[in-house]
Formats: C-alpha cells, structure tokens, sequence
C-alpha cells in the first residue's frame, strides 16, 4: 500500500493486475497508412488485404512474457497507425495505450471513438521502430503499448503508389461515418443531386464528432476516403477543428455536408 494526499476533487483510477492472465490467442496486426513504407499495403486493414499479405504487418510473440506481442517494422514521418486483433476494427490499441511515447517521433493523431485509447498515432520521424504490445485478455485495461525507435529505416522506401483518376459515373454513391458511434459502424448514404455528381447530406451532430467519406461504385467500395484535407472553403474550415484527419466539427448542431465527386472536395455549412 502506499499512502499520499490528494487536493480537492482529484479524480483518481484504480485497477488490480493478476499474476496469472488467461492466454490471448488473437492474431494482432498493425494497420494504418504509409506514402513511403510497407504499411500501405495495410491500408487501414482493408478486408481486400489478402491472408498471406497481412503477415508482413502481424506481432509475434516474444516468448519472453506471456501474451507479449511484438513487431519491427519501418515507419515513415507521415505515417498513420493502431495495432488491432484479428484484422477487425473491434477493439483496436491506438495512442493512449502507449506506456510513453517520445514526442519527437509520434503523437496524438486523433480518430475512432474520440478517446485516446483508439487514437491515431502520427509518425513524426522516419525509422526503424519495434512495436511491443502485452495484453490481458480478461481486463482489456491493462493492455499496454511500447514503442522503441531502433535507428534510421533499413529498407529503402516502396515504390510510391500512383491512384488512377477516379471516374464519376450514374453507379458512384458517397458514403459517411464518424464518431458519432463508438466503433464507427453507422455508414449512411448521401443523397445525390439529380443529374449532377453533388452529393449532400444533414445531420446532427455533438462538437467534437468526426466524420470522412467514403467512395462506392455500384457498391464496391474505391478505398477513396475524403477527410480534413478535402476541405479547402475558408468558411466550411471556420466550423472545424484541425487534426490532421477526419472533419470534427467544433460545435454542436446541424450540419448539411455536401460532396462534389467531380473534384472529391468536401464543403459544410452549419
């Protein structure tokens, strides 16, 4: 036991560890984007990833402590990440399951579920990084993430990869989601303007949501995803917050988004 004081009103947080946890035998993998290195292959764990490609991105076991999971990978400034299990979203580790983290090489880059805990995690500084994750599969809470930067990247950088332009056509639909739900999982549909490629839809939503679009053809979905950096009107950036990812709107109330998938641009009006 140890015994400190406390000022008024402190909130404090406790949690028990066991000694003995139940083995986990979920895959974990690291997913996320990369312009320069293997993690776009990941692409944000897209279910189009075949199996024998996810391996490249999957923690070993160390054998060193039980349910202690492990990766070496290189990672590029730019770079956004989590570590998830079984090539799903439920569930994932983002930033603030991190024991520290040197703010030099990553930070907070905001996302699902609007706690730190499913955070994004930017890669500020290029190298070679192992990723150490230990789980408890009985008390999720005392997951915890590790990140070691072991010096400059081994592998030289893949191959940029070059989109081919999208076409608008009468099959392309656009779909959003956000963080009005914890995991994400509520996809709606925007209505489109008859005979133009406008897309628009209205909502209600609490400050501090984030939102991105999706681009579907004939029901595929593109891997075509419009973000903060879509938005480029000076009064549809005026109703935002920046965090160099999704739209989050700064305050509560009733948003109309309106897409044009002629430019892939994003405009809201409040």
């Amino acid at each position: 036991m140890k015994t400190t004081a406390f000022d008024e009103d402190t909130t404090l947080y406790g949690s028990f560890k066991s000694t003995s946890v139940e083995a986990d035998t979920r895959a974990w993998y690291i997913a996320g984007t990369s312009s320069k290195g293997i993690l776009q292959d990941s692409n944000w764990a897209n279910a189009s990833v075949e199996e024998a490609a996810r391996d490249q991105f999957r923690l070993q076991e160390t054998g060193k402590v039980q349910n202690e999971f492990e990766i070496t990978i290189d990672l590029y400034a730019g770079d956004q990440f989590q570590i998830i299990h079984d090539w799903t979203w439920d569930g994932q580790r983002g930033f603030g399951c991190f024991t520290s983290i040197d703010e030099t090489q990553m930070e907070n880059g905001g996302g699902l579920g609007g706690t730190s805990s499913t955070s994004n995690v930017n890669v500020i500084m290029d190298g070679n990084y192992t990723i150490t994750l230990t789980t408890d599969p009985s008390n999720e809470a005392m997951d915890t993430l590790v990140v070691t930067r072991n010096g400059d990247t081994v592998n030289a950088p893949v191959e940029v990869k070059e989109d081919e332009a999208y076409v608008v056509s009468d099959s392309t639909q656009l779909m959003i989601k956000g963080s009005w739900v914890a995991d994400w999982s509520d996809v709606r549909e925007l209505t489109r303007e008859e005979g133009t490629n406008i897309f628009t839809i209205t909502m209600e939503l609490e400050a501090d949501t984030e939102v991105c679009f999706m681009v579907y053809d004939n029901g595929e979905n593109t891997d075509i995803v419009l973000k903060e950096g879509d938005v480029i009107e000076e009064t549809s950036l005026a109703l935002m917050k920046s965090n160099g990812n999704n739209i989050q709107v700064a305050e509560a109330g009733n948003y109309t988004f309106t897409v044009d998938a002629d430019n892939m641009s994003v405009t809201l009006t409040k």
